[in-house]
């Protein structure tokens, strides 16, 4: 039962993140626009690719290291050929 609620805020939390990149991708486009009209300055894109970059590569660890925390002993198929295809 805590690996539901565990999960559920992890999913949460990446959810998050992933709404913040978007966030920051959306701003990319505007100050990409913005940049090459001259109406804003490099500093405009270069924030957006930060609010791009670092949720993306948080939720990528967070993911990272969820997928390697259900990597359980006891768990591995060896010596048992059901769900194998092609053995009989």
């Amino acid at each position: 039962m805590q690996d539901a609620f565990f999960d559920f805020g992890l999913g949460a939390m990446v959810g998050g993140l992933t709404m913040s990149a978007c966030w920051g991708l959306f701003w990319l486009a505007i100050g990409t626009v913005g940049l090459t009209r001259r109406t804003c300055s490099w500093r405009v894109v270069l924030n957006s690719v930060t609010v791009l970059a670092v949720p993306l590569l948080l939720g990528c660890a967070i993911l990272w290291a969820q997928a390697d925390s259900h990597d359980t002993v006891g768990e591995t198929n060896e010596g048992n050929n059901t769900g194998h295809v092609g053995v009989t």
